[in-house]
């Protein structure tokens, strides 16, 4: 039943994943000049994968990072792979064996309960880039364990350390087996050697540098995995990859995440955390409800004393302020945003003086019909235009995918009619707000009927795999019981033609 729509997402998902996001050159996403390395020898491993809206009945998920399993239950990541995702959308696989989709069990792919994002995480600058996921189940026989500030300063230039991943093989097909690198240690911050005069201002305290070997690199789809040393049984993780200049293999360092300085944080999310939240798209005007959910990950019961939120938020409940929360115990923060609040930090303070802080993200859209010709970053399109009198709206790209919200503003019938100039176009509609597929198919055509009730949110995604033009030849919404072929229907001013201006996840490059 859904076998087009498989095919369809294999696509995006691998292509939204790995692109960069950043202006600059196209690069070739893989370990660079990597050798495989067997599963064995990596148990600690993670694949993080995307699966789209959580919906693991009609799609396959795909690998889009890498990670580490740092303790029990617990996976270490880069923020700018979590950031703007929601936990139901992501999955694990244990282990760093085949992450072929088709021959990955439901049993491997692990569900992540919460993310907990470095709250201090900057996405222009990538700096403090990490984050955790709770992910029950996960185990390893061995567990990477992030480097002491004295393990990471006794590094001397040259001395060898080892990266891992997956990401996309040098003919362009995603690899399904893992591959390392040897990268010479290159310092800290500022100190770093071989980095370009140009790209010293981007480093911080925060980053650590390796590499800096032509052909021999990290790079995209290998964001958030572990730069180590091993001895033995013992693995010490003294970075993640986060980003590089230019070229990956263009022997300048890549850019890891400093993880020494995070051994405070990384251990206290352990034991109580508030969870990073990411709300469904939201329209621009509306006024939004929220919940944050306060976990004891611990074995120790915790007190917490008080709750602050930014000016202009509300707090329409709080079980949390002045209460203890048992062992395994959770409060829920219930909140109310004003209109076109993007977003914010929520700080937790326990009674003994420890704070957790979380982000909460609200994507916004703003209506297109008051524009004919819209300007402005549309993730791998261009082009974009929108006809007021014509249910109709027109689009080009080299390749790559992009998606559109629709809202309906009453019940009815839902039409999509949409026709591309290239077999390997690509569409697929999804309700968000019912949580299923209304259809997807490949080709130079397709069209869709679906009842939706008033405030449904669906996400149309088209992609292709070069150059291709998509248009939206008929957008229809009848009124109910109304048959979608009927023209007596309320037309397409009965939903708003929304876009998202950011991609689904950075690449792990900058110019």
């Amino acid at each position: 039943m859904f076998s087009d729509a498989r095919r369809l997402l294999a696509l995006p998902l691998v292509l939204m994943s790995l692109s960069a996001a950043a202006s600059g050159p196209m690069i070739k996403p893989r370990i660079v000049g990597g050798e495989p390395v067997t599963a064995s020898s990596h148990p600690w491993m993670v694949s993080l994968q995307h699966l789209p809206w959580g919906d693991g009945r009609s799609f396959y998920s795909q690998h889009q990072c890498g990670g580490s399993l740092i303790a029990p239950d617990w996976v270490l990541t880069a923020a700018h792979c979590t950031d703007g995702q929601r936990p139901q959308e992501m999955r694990v696989v244990v282990g760093g064996g085949d992450v072929t989709p088709q021959n990955l069990t439901e049993t491997q792919l692990l569900t992540v309960e919460a993310v907990y994002q470095f709250a201090g995480y900057d996405d222009s600058s990538l700096d403090q880039d990490l984050a955790l996921l709770h992910v029950p189940g996960a185990r390893a026989a061995v567990y990477a364990q992030p480097a002491t500030a004295a393990q990471t300063n006794a590094l001397r230039q040259g001395d060898p350390l080892h990266v891992v991943g997956y990401g996309i093989t040098e003919d362009g097909d995603v690899s399904t087996r893992l591959l390392g690198v040897d990268q010479p240690f290159r310092g800290i911050g500022q100190g770093c050697a071989m980095v370009p005069v140009w790209g010293v201002g981007w480093l911080t305290d925060n980053m650590i540098c390796a590499g800096a070997v032509a052909d021999e690199d990290s790079c995209q789809g290998d964001s958030g995995g572990p730069l180590f040393v091993r001895s033995g049984n013992t693995v010490v993780q003294h970075g993640l990859v986060s980003w590089g200049f230019r070229i990956c293999g263009e022997a300048f360092p890549s850019v890891y995440t400093h993880l020494a300085n995070y051994g405070d944080w990384l251990a206290g999310q352990q034991q109580w955390g508030v969870a990073t939240q990411v709300l469904t798209p939201q329209l621009d005007a509306n006024v939004v409800a929220a919940t944050m959910a306060v976990t004891n990950h611990g074995q120790q019961a915790v007190t917490l004393d008080e709750v602050v939120i930014p000016a202009g938020w509300t707090l329409s409940a709080d079980p949390c302020s002045s209460q203890t929360l048992a062992a395994g115990g959770q409060c829920e923060l219930r909140l109310s945003l004003p209109p076109r609040a993007s977003g914010g930090k929520v700080s937790v303070v326990a009674a003994d003086g420890e704070e957790r802080q979380a982000t909460l993200t609200v994507p916004r859209y703003r209506s297109l019909f008051s524009e004919t010709t819209v300007s402005g970053h549309v993730p791998a399109f261009s082009n974009w235009s929108m006809v007021r009198e014509q249910p109709q709206a027109t689009f080009s790209t080299d390749g790559g995918s992009a998606p559109m919200l629709l809202v309906a503003d009453r019940e009815g019938t839902l039409r999509i009619d949409w026709q591309a100039n290239s077999d390997s176009a690509g569409a697929i509609l999804y309700n968000l707000s019912r949580n299923a597929v209304v259809g997807g198919s490949d080709g130079r055509s397709g069209s869709w009927t679906a009842l939706v009730n008033a405030g449904d949110r669906l996400e149309l995604v088209a992609s292709a795999g070069g150059a291709a033009t998509f248009t939206l030849t008929n957008v229809e919404l009848s009124e109910s019981g109304v048959g979608a072929d009927d023209s007596g229907g309320g037309g397409s001013a009965g939903l708003l033609w929304l876009v998202t201006l950011a991609a689904l996840v950075r690449a792990r490059r900058r110019p």
